[in-house]
């Protein structure tokens, strides 16, 4: 290996701090970060080396976010033939605004989950601490929204369309709140409904459960999305 020669292919970077989950995509000429819950940055880092101007929402450089795609480690998952999805296969994170950091989420064995497998959240640092879930949405329209959960402690579910804002991971960013979740009455996972939710757009959402108590572990392990024909 020469280590003077010229390297023309873009190298790839996985992190995650304080819950938020990440990948870094750096090439000669650009750099892009894709967080879990879908939220693109892109820079030019010769015209922009401090790193000022996102370019991830001008067109002209779609091809560009397309192409460091095909190197990202994150993947968006798509719901089996009824609908569900797996919590532990869908991208998520915990809250973590400043002076609330110590929350955490971990995948945990459970034989009663419906792959023997949940997401565990610690929502420690108290109400508005949240777990959130990015999925895919292919067609607006309404569905039909549950989830699997066990829930130490209320907590709210929202929802709200991922946009290219870091502001959108504060706890306190306006989205549409679907229902109250009151603890849950099992040992093990209650299907809880959310009812009929209308989604106006196509893309990447989030669904944001946030607690409503100083303290309490929340369990997920799947949601059904099923769209109303």
């Amino acid at each position: 290996m020469n280590p003077q020669a010229d390297w023309d292919k873009p190298v790839l970077m996985s992190s995650e701090e304080e819950g938020i989950r990440y990948d870094v995509v750096l090439s000669n000429d650009y750099r892009m970060t894709r967080f879990a819950t879908g939220e693109t940055e892109l820079y030019h880092l010769d015209s922009d080396p401090h790193e000022f101007t996102n370019l991830a929402e001008n067109p002209e450089y779609e091809g560009v976010i397309a192409k460091l795609s095909e190197r990202l480690s994150l993947r968006q998952s798509e719901p089996d033939a009824e609908g569900w999805w797996e919590a532990e296969d869908l991208p998520h994170q915990t809250s973590s605004d400043f002076g609330q950091r110590g929350n955490f989420h971990y995948p945990q064995d459970y034989s009663e989950a419906s792959q023997g497998e949940a997401v565990c959240a610690d929502l420690n640092k108290g109400a508005g601490s949240y777990i959130e879930f990015a999925f895919k949405i292919d067609r607006p329209g309404h569905y039909n929204l549950s989830i699997s959960l066990n829930a130490e402690g209320s907590c709210t579910l929202s929802t709200a369309p991922v946009v290219n804002d870091a502001k959108q991971a504060d706890a306190g960013y306006p989205m549409k709140k679907l229902m109250s979740i009151e603890k849950t009455q099992s040992e093990t996972f209650d299907l809880v409904s959310a009812g009929v939710v209308r989604f106006d757009q196509a893309g990447l959402h989030l669904l944001r459960f946030s607690s409503q108590v100083p303290k309490q572990q929340l369990t997920i392990d799947r949601i059904p999305l099923l769209h109303r024909n």
